[in-house]
């Protein structure tokens, strides 16, 4: 843990859970997830896909920061693969009861966004997407569009690390919905 706090820049305020759904998660609870300082290179050794910092949840909603410098990206404004997992677990220890929880992320880096993490006792949670706190995001393209996007960004992520979304076929819009356990 103390490692883990040095790279993060703050003290943990409760255990660290890995969590595993394809990506592996290191979900790290804080005080102040603003406050976060992330040192890239010593979170990077830490052998998971992502490093979720998050603050206790307040009234079904909670601040997270997401960091994963081992797949070459420093911080991602919207992580639903990590973000059902930080549901299930925080339903699992009673931080949060059954229902919607409304999951903060990308403000630090000056993309906020807001995914809501549907959990109840027994089923899978199931991530939505949403745009400017009321739209489901959408998709429009093909799986070889979502690969070519990935893959073009500044710092392109692993084809065995991008975000498992399947499309449909053509150029439908596909509105994305994941299934985290």
């Amino acid at each position: 843990p103390h490692a883990l706090e040095h790279a993060l820049g703050q003290p943990l305020a409760g255990p660290v859970v890995r969590a595993d759904n394809g990506p592996v998660h290191l979900l790290c609870p804080v005080w102040d997830v603003s406050a976060v300082v992330p040192d890239l290179p010593a979170l990077a050794t830490m052998q998971v896909t992502t490093i979720v910092a998050y603050a206790p949840p307040v009234d079904g909603e909670v601040h997270v920061r997401v960091f994963a410098p081992a797949a070459g990206v420093a911080e991602d404004p919207a992580t639903g693969s990590a973000a059902g997992p930080l549901g299930a677990h925080l339903l699992a220890t009673g931080a949060i009861g059954e229902g919607s929880l409304i999951v903060h992320q990308g403000e630090a880096m000056g993309r906020p966004s807001v995914l809501e993490v549907l959990v109840a006792h027994g089923a899978p949670p199931r991530v939505e997407a949403v745009t400017n706190g009321v739209h489901p995001f959408t998709w429009l393209g093909t799986e070889d569009d979502k690969v070519a996007h990935f893959l073009g960004l500044p710092t392109p992520i692993r084809r065995d690390l991008m975000p498992r979304l399947v499309f449909r076929s053509g150029t439908d819009t596909t509105r994305r919905v994941c299934t985290s356990v």
